[in-house]
């Protein structure tokens, strides 16, 4: 019908409306990160800490299988995010990630 909104658009509607959480989850993330590199900083923790990484990739992967989720796409999509924020904060220092 025409002048109403379909069962889909109302859908894709809150599709969009967590696409948009999502995204400000993710930037609240990268700022966290961007404290972290102080902390490293003053713990002398190199920024590429594999023990940490493996630390969030189990964490989530046991999340994602009591969610009924794919692990290993959220695996994917974590480190993605993992990668993000190393990048950052070797900007932060003016370096480039090797």
């Amino acid at each position: 019908m025409r002048g109403q909104r379909s069962l889909i658009e109302d859908v894709r509607e809150e599709v969009r409306e967590i696409d948009e959480q999502i995204i400000k989850l993710v930037v609240m993330r990268r700022k966290l990160a961007e404290k972290i590199l102080e902390a490293k900083k003053v713990d002398k923790i190199k920024i590429n800490d594999e023990e940490q990484k493996k630390t969030v990739l189990r964490r989530v992967e046991k999340t994602a299988r009591a969610n009924n989720l794919d692990e290993n796409a959220i695996k994917e999509i974590f480190k993605i995010l993992i990668e993000m924020n190393t990048k950052r904060q070797y900007e932060l220092l003016g370096k480039t990630k090797n």
